[in-house]
């Protein structure tokens, strides 16, 4: 081939880039080989690569294209950067940052997806491949889908340990690799018709090797579909129907983790149905969405949360409720140590129904809203004007617990 490319060129007055031609010879192990340092376009020696950026995707020996997601992933970083430089989130509602990253920063990420995103942990995830964490982890562990989840965390104002499970929930957004599928499977069909009608496009010779050899991206694909197939009444003939599919899938992943996690046992109350929650679209201050969203989530001060922690977490003493309880360890210790011993635990219910450290505040409460709270507190977050009176609450029970803590330190 390089031989019919250089007569080419010989017979069309044209002439070869050499600074842009480089030779790689794919294998599973990665390396150059000996059999890549030999090719020459008509006296010139070929050089070796180990990468090589095609059409603005990485190409590795290996084939391999996590490299790929990692340069995508750099360049949507400094998208995201710069919407954080220019925004002052302050005075922006939340549902309208999430447009934003979706007129954005997706466009940046979704770039030849059609290639990489049969690569991507969600898609191994789909058919078990490999699978050595929760399948939750497991996505969240994507370069690009660990970017959606910082815009998110930042968007909600919660540090970038909150639990995945309930930015996901709370925001009612899917995994990038859900919203791009539809246009890999609308890619495949596009393949599939140019080889039902015999063209002689490269890309469809392309598509028959990987279909005859059963390699990875049609294997992947293929599997993906037959997977999500089994729970489904009717056969996946379209990829709008792959995609509702893929959603009804993570819907029933994310169901299923949430409640086995520990850490939200709190969340598991209040939280029944995957979908944005009306807090985020409320347009409320800063400060009280970001008291809210702490709260929903486990990601605050509170001693259940900060006692998971330190050299002492296995202990209940600091997760003890201070101001319920005596602040003298040692008291505590022999304490529970008695036999039917029930410490009361600084936990989200605590704090919001019986610490006496807050009961003037949850009077100021509207009379629906403490009734919701005490009776109904998933409600609290279906109405506005509950939710902006229960934020004003968490806002002012946040204020004041920073005050005790510090003076109790001093």
């Amino acid at each position: 081939m390089l031989n019919v490319l250089h007569s080419y060129c010989l017979d069309w007055g044209l002439s070869v880039n050499d600074s842009k031609t480089a030779i790689m010879v794919f294998n599973t192990t990665g390396r150059l080989l000996k059999d890549s340092l030999h090719f020459t376009l008509g006296e010139s020696v070929i050089p070796t690569a180990r990468e090589y950026c095609y059409l603005g995707i990485k190409f590795t020996l290996s084939g391999s294209l996590k490299t790929a997601q990692s340069t995508l992933r750099q360049k949507a970083l400094r998208g995201y950067f710069a919407v954080k430089c220019m925004l002052d989130i302050r005075h922006i509602r939340k549902s309208i940052l999430f447009k934003i990253f979706d007129s954005l920063i997706q466009p940046i990420v979704a770039y030849a997806c059609q290639v990489w995103l049969p690569s991507t942990n969600l898609f191994k995830t789909l058919t078990d491949e490999g699978r050595k964490n929760t399948r939750l982890q497991s996505i969240a562990l994507d370069p690009l889908e660990n970017l959606h989840l910082s815009f998110m965390k930042w968007t909600m104002n919660v540090h970038k340990y909150t639990s995945n499970a309930a930015v996901w929930g709370d925001c009612g957004r899917y995994p990038l690799g859900v919203v791009l599928s539809k246009m890999v499977f609308n890619y495949k069909e596009r393949l599939q018709e140019m080889d039902c009608e015999g063209s002689d496009a490269l890309v469809r010779h392309a598509y028959c090797e990987q279909k005859q050899l059963n390699l990875t991206w049609y294997r992947v694909l293929t599997d993906v579909k037959n997977r999500l197939e089994t729970g489904e009444t009717r056969p996946l003939n379209w990829s709008s129907q792959i995609r509702s599919a893929m959603k009804r899938w993570f819907e029933k992943t994310w169901n299923t983790e949430r409640l086995s996690n520990r850490k939200l046992q709190f969340y598991n109350t209040i939280k029944h149905e995957f979908k944005e929650e009306l807090y985020l679209r409320l347009g409320l201050d800063n400060s009280v969405s970001k008291r809210i969203a702490q709260l929903r989530s486990s990601s605050h001060t509170l001693n259940v949360e900060a006692g998971r922690y330190g050299a002492n977490r296995l202990s209940q003493i600091n997760r003890v409720c201070k101001h319920c309880c005596t602040e003298d360890e040692a008291t505590l210790e022999l304490l529970l140590e008695l036999p039917l011993s029930d410490p009361i635990i600084e936990d989200e219910k605590h704090v919001l129904l019986t610490c006496p450290l807050y009961t003037d505040l949850r009077h100021q409460l509207l009379p629906t809203t403490r009734e919701l709270l005490e009776r109904d507190i998933v409600a609290i977050f279906d109405n506005s004007v509950t939710i902006r009176d229960f934020g004003n609450f968490a806002s002012k029970r946040f204020e004041r617990r920073s005050l005790t803590v510090t003076h109790v330190q001093s």
